[in-house]
């Protein structure tokens, strides 16, 4: 073990070891934070997302469900674009509308799962 013999080596020294604790502390506790308010803004902007999509669902007189997605929303949901897809899925787990080439489920459909659900998906090009 290495012995100072002032005071004053021993206060530097401590304090270099206290000032690399703390930064290697910050830095994952930072990291930590910005995986935390991401998270939390890619989940709101995703509910908007939902949220937009629900709103253009009419219900007919015959009591039969439409989807009329505004041009804005139709380019953000369109395949040649391949950004965004949306999947309506009614409570027995039928499609009712998809912007899949296939008018498919986009994942797999958990009778269990909560009511609103988001998924990641990537997609190799």
């Amino acid at each position: 073990m290495i012995r100072f013999k002032s005071i004053l080596s021993r206060i530097v020294v401590l304090h270099l070891i206290a000032v690399a604790i703390t930064s290697v502390l910050m830095s994952v506790a930072l990291s930590w934070l910005l995986t935390v308010a991401t998270n939390h803004i890619h989940n709101e902007a995703m509910a908007e997302q939902a949220e937009a999509i629900a709103h253009q669902l009419v219900v007919g007189p015959d009591g039969a469900l439409s989807l009329h997605l505004p041009p804005d929303q139709q380019g953000l949901y369109s395949q040649p674009y391949g950004r965004y897809s949306y999947a309506v899925v009614d409570d027995t787990g039928k499609v009712l509308f998809s912007s899949l080439k296939d008018r498919g489920p986009i994942f797999p459909i958990d009778p269990h799962a909560p009511a609103v659900q988001f998924f990641e998906q990537r997609k190799a090009d």
